[in-house]
């Protein structure tokens, strides 16, 4: 008879479960009872498996409050962490230094304080020691460190496009000047923030198309290609009643749309911009502990 071994861990701790030779002697009811150990080991051995994933993750200072994680799960020693921060960049550095870190002693190792500033956390000796008493006689080191760095708006002010929209439907719909005035107030901060992958102006289109009647889907790649397709089809195919009824239809909403109040929706657009907006892009590294070169 063919032995296997399924030897089962005592830590999993899985009931009753110990250490078993499952055999192939009964067929295909062996067989069976294999699958459903294996069957519940996976969710338990998976589960195992990304708890220790996320204990071996140490950062050598926390994230900063209320930041984005850019970076997935699961980084290796030497990767670094990177958050996004809608908060302005002294708030930031205010958090970290001198609590968590402070400027080299060596000027050229510093960012130059316009575009972000680097802190250390830990000395060449202190992570040193920390790598040998976790990894044995190691010679080889480095500082650890924080990374601050001051996202700014290239070129003009980004919001323009979204407030002439919302003056324009103030001045068209008396009634929303109190509003717009807290808008530019509590928005003010996106002038010097900066957008991931632009998504500021794929925002602005998106909405642009909807105030003018525009179907949202006809803003995406192609959209109006295809549309502009169909209709060529349709009349190549006689079928001029169905293209005309088409075209009326678009039309008759765009129609309707200019004439409606889209105060709301350029609120609501300009509300959405802002959360791809970011002022302060923060690094930090794992600790020295976790390292291997």
């Amino acid at each position: 008879m063919k032995q296997i071994d399924f030897p089962v861990s005592a830590s999993l701790r899985l009931g009753c479960l110990s250490k078993k030779r499952v055999g192939m002697r009964g067929g295909n009811h062996s067989l069976m009872q294999l699958g459903i150990v294996l069957l519940l080991l996976v969710p338990i051995t998976h589960g195992l498996a990304a708890r220790l994933a996320v204990a071996e993750e140490k950062l050598v200072a926390p994230p900063y409050p209320g930041s984005v994680r850019i970076t997935p799960p699961n980084a290796k020693g030497r990767d670094v962490i990177v958050f996004y921060s809608q908060d302005p960049h002294e708030k930031v550095r205010a958090f970290y230094e001198p609590k968590y870190g402070r400027l080299p002693s060596d000027p050229v190792e510093r960012h130059d304080g316009k575009t972000g500033v680097t802190l250390i956390v830990h000395t060449y000796e202190q992570a040193l020691k920390i790598i040998q008493k976790s990894k044995g006689d190691y010679i080889q080191a480095e500082p650890s460190w924080v990374v601050l760095e001051w996202l700014s708006a290239e070129g003009s002010d980004r919001t323009v496009p979204f407030f002439r929209e919302l003056e324009r439907q103030a001045k068209k719909f008396p009634g929303h000047d109190a509003e717009l005035a807290e808008l530019k107030k509590k928005y003010a901060w996106l002038a010097r923030a900066s957008y991931i992958d632009n998504m500021d102006d794929k925002t602005y289109r998106r909405c642009s198309s909807e105030a003018r009647g525009i179907d949202p889907a006809m803003s995406e790649p192609g959209a109006m290609q295809t549309f502009q397709a169909k209709l060529q089809k349709l009349s190549e195919e006689g079928r001029y009643a169905e293209a005309a009824a088409l075209m009326k239809q678009v039309e008759v909403k765009a129609a309707e749309e200019r004439k409606a109040d889209h105060f709301g929706l350029w609120k609501g657009c300009l509300e959405e911009a802002a959360g791809f907006a970011w002022l302060t892009r923060i690094k930090i590294q794992q600790d020295p502990s976790l390292w291997s070169y």
